[in-house]
């Protein structure tokens, strides 16, 4: 860290001049381009290309240039196999309902830009959405390319994706067009929409595709492939390798993936993916046939990614083999099961076929065959009368001269049971609370009777008991769900399952959100945190405002003023509301409501207010006068007082953000498009620079002065004893760190926020929102206030409050 003496504060400091007023948020939407400055993630030098549910778009192709300017300019049509027929032919599978377009048109929809290392790592995605102060602000807007103008009204549904809904006018190209996130219709922009990109970063993990048709041993010799190593999230450092097949090693066990850095410009775009050889080395002597994971482990043993092969065995000795790869068996019968033994090698003599892994109910009947060079026997399975459904496992086993075969099997049991269908694929959680699942239950091959079943992965703090429901046909299990106060928040994959369960798969599985309490508040701007709850102005005029304080203990407190609020700063016990236009105010507004008049304030709207106040109750902001250098201002709202402190050492004219330390004591100002961070002591006056080298993408200060950096995955600390890095460690753009818990970093993306751990270099993420418009504020008691917003009825969206700690 430079530090530089404070300026003289001379008697009378120099007064800020007036900017120019500043134009509206975001930049118009261009149909044919999706370009500008990311929000809420940073990312390396990279390319960018249209996405929707896991496809891609090569028709056009564009970059992102670190740390978050995206450029992709839609001049080429999409693939043609991308395009759909509405409405669609007779034979396609498909259905429309509505109005259909006569002559029939050929449209492709993409909701989202897939960002990309040069060498094919997933990066993150970029949403663009409707930016604030305009008619379905926080909507997404998508792209549609159309073949020829064309009005569509209905809802088309194929099989293989999710419906679409259609109110729009397209023309002939690329259009875009506007998303309801509680609908999911495809309707018309509002005139001269703007629009703001957000960006969600992958979660780090790693890829790993091995080359070749397998690992294949017919001698002990070691057998080494092609390996290729894909860094999902920037994933960085080192793993660990190793398979889930006994005696079956691989080398190196080491990889080391290196960073993908933050600088250069487009030029600098290159490959990232490692590709190397990988050997591997298989110790019984026991031939086999089967399938093989490689798993990829951190240092902590975390599992990161893994790959599938087949593992394939035929040492001298003799090999098996059968035609069937899935074998049914039925309560109270018998099943042949055809098995073939192949001699590797002069061995000829009796071998002894059998299984292994046999279920419950289930028999086996072995065989003995004599061996020449090929040879195949029957091994027999039988089910009795107490055989239940379910999917198991199986080894076939071939044994004689001292020599043995072994060969993997699926045996599906077919007796008596149950299938399952859950209703809904995503259930939500809130701790405190409870929530149904529902479940339907049908027989199969003569069931009849009760069943019992069990709700399993559920995470800490949630609980449901098991429910019985009388299985004859079919009938509906409802699971109540319950979350205790302090459960664990995230995602879960959640299985249904049961004795009697005949097939899993799909249909028993659900994802299971679990989020902290929420209460419903009007949705606004300008959110600021104060201990009471939070502020927001949720209604104006053009002579008032409306501002409404809400808690998360559900109540809320509206107060009218005079003017439009364009500023709020969080006070203890309440904010200053700093209205703009002719005559700008600023106005002293309490939590119970009460309000103050302040003196006017020389502010202007460009001005760059922190969101607090020092501890000697001044508003540090910067602004950039016309014709002049970038100042570092002070203003106190009790005399309206305006100073400059520092007129040199903001470098950037594009202004800047304005923080506080969890104490009041130091100010931290991150100019825009600059590589710098400052730091004011607010007693002083004493400014400090902060560099990272790859450059960040945002920056939050502790108490004790270190400085944080977050850039794409790498999480940077510059304090005066150095500086420290943590990879793989998602962020967002951070917002700051707790109040209370001093090691507690916050940081969000358009959906959710990320409570990191500063002391090990971890992060949580915390999913809320169900759209791309997430808003959070620090509370000046901990945690973090987030206002996120899901489909409500009738195609509307909610808002709603939650405190996260």
């Amino acid at each position: 860290m430079l530090r530089r003496p404070a300026l003289v504060l001379l008697a009378a400091l120099t007064a800020c001049t007036p900017a120019p007023t500043p134009p509206p948020r975001g930049t118009v939407v261009d149909a044919a381009k999706i370009a500008g400055t990311i929000a809420a993630a940073s990312f390396p030098n990279g390319r960018a290309q249209l996405a929707r549910d896991g496809t891609l778009s090569a028709a056009n192709m564009g970059t992102v240039v670190s740390p978050a300017t995206l450029e992709l300019t839609l001049g080429t049509p999409p693939d043609d196999a991308t395009l759909i027929t509405l409405p669609p032919a007779p034979d396609s599978g498909c259905t429309f309902n509505g109005a259909a377009p006569d002559p029939a048109v050929r449209v492709s929809v993409w909701d989202t830009v897939a960002l990309q290392s040069a060498g094919g790592d997933a990066l993150g995605t970029v949403t663009e959405v409707l930016a604030d102060g305009q008619p379905s602000a926080g909507q997404d807007v998508v792209r549609v390319y159309s073949d020829r103008a064309a009005s569509v009204r209905g809802t088309v549904a194929c099989p293989d994706r999710a419906p679409l809904a259609f109110d729009v006018t397209l023309r002939a190209g690329w259009n875009a067009v506007l998303r309801g996130n509680g609908s999911g219709v495809l309707s018309t922009l509002p005139p001269a929409a703007r629009s703001e990109l957000y960006g969600t970063v992958a979660t780090p993990a790693v890829t790993l595709s091995l080359g070749g048709d397998g690992l294949h041993f017919p001698t002990a010799e070691a057998v080494t492939v092609p390996a290729t190593f894909g860094q999902v999230g920037g994933y960085s450092g080192r793993v660990h390798l190793s398979t889930d097949a006994p005696g079956l090693s691989v080398q190196p066990g080491t990889v080391s993936l290196p960073p993908l850095v933050l600088s250069g410009g487009p030029a600098a775009l290159r490959a990232q993916q490692i590709t190397t050889h990988l050997t591997f080395t298989y110790a019984p002597s026991t031939n086999v046939t089967r399938a093989v994971t490689v798993f990829v482990k951190d240092d902590a043993g975390r599992e990161v990614g893994r790959a599938t092969t087949s593992l394939e065995v035929t040492r001298p000795g003799f090999a098996l083999s059968t035609r069937l790869s899935e074998v049914p068996l039925l309560r109270a019968s018998s099943v042949q099961v055809p098995v073939c033994v192949s001699g590797n090698g002069d061995y000829s003599g009796p071998v002894t076929l059998s299984a292994t892994g046999l279920p419950a109910g289930v028999t086996v009947t072995p065989v003995t065959v004599q061996l020449g060079a090929f040879t195949c026997g029957l091994v027999v399975l039988t089910g009795d009368a107490t055989l239940r459904g379910g999917t198991h496992d199986l080894t076939l086993t071939a044994d004689g001269g001292g020599y043995r075969a072994r060969l993997a099997l699926t045996l599906t049991t077919l007796g008596p049971g149950v299938t399952l269908a859950v209703a809904e694929p995503v259930a939500t959680l809130y701790q405190g609370s409870e929530a149904a699942v529902t479940v339907r239950v049908t027989a199969a091959y003569g069931f009849q009777g009760a069943t019992t079943l069990t709700l399993s992965g559920l995470p800490d703090g949630v609980s449901a008991a098991p429910v019985t429901v009388s299985a004859r046909g079919s009938a509906t299990a409802t699971f109540s769900v319950r979350a205790t106060a302090g459960a664990r928040l995230g995602v879960f994959p959640v299985t249904v399952s049961g004795p009697d369960v005949v097939h899993g798969g799909p249909d028993s599985t659900m994802t299971l959100r679990v989020r902290p309490p929420r209460v419903g508040i009007s949705d606004g701007r300008l959110l600021t945190a104060t201990s009471g709850g939070v502020w927001q102005l949720t209604g104006a005029t053009g002579t008032s405002s409306t501002l409404t304080r809400a808690g998360v203990g559900g109540s809320a407190l509206a107060v009218t003023v005079p003017g439009r609020a364009a500023r709020l700063v969080g006070l203890a016990g309440g904010v200053i509301a700093v209205t703009d236009g002719a005559a700008p105010a600023a106005l002293r507004i309490r939590d119970d409501g009460t309000v103050t008049a302040l003196p006017a304030p020389a502010l202007v709207p460009t001005d760059d207010l922190a969101d607090g106040t020092d501890t000697a109750g001044r508003v540090w902001f910067t602004r950039t006068p016309a014709g002049g250098a970038p100042q570092i201002c002070t203003w106190t709202p009790e005399t309206g007082e305006i100073r400059v402190v520092d007129d040199s050492s903001v470098t950037s004219t594009y202004g800047a953000r304005v923080t506080l330390s969890p104490d009041h004591r130091t100010v931290l100002v991150v100019p825009r498009y600059a590589g710098v961070a400052l730091t004011v002591a607010t007693g002083t006056g004493a400014v400090s620079t902060s560099a990272l080298a790859g450059g960040f993408s945002t920056a939050a200060l502790s108490s004790s002065g270190d400085v944080w950096f977050a850039g794409y995955t790498t999480l940077t600390r510059v304090s005066a004893a150095g500086t420290a890095a943590f990879t793989n460690v998602p962020t967002g753009e951070l917002i700051g760190f707790d109040a209370a818990q001093p090691t507690v970093l916050w940081g969000h993306d358009a959906a959710s926020v990320y409570r990191i751990d500063t002391a090990t270099g971890t992060s949580v993420p915390i999913q809320l929102s169900d759209t791309s418009a997430l808003r959070a504020a620090l509370n000046p008691d901990g945690g973090v206030y987030v206002v996120a917003y899901d489909a409500g009825p009738a195609g509307t969206v909610r808002s709603s409050l939650t405190l996260v700690r």
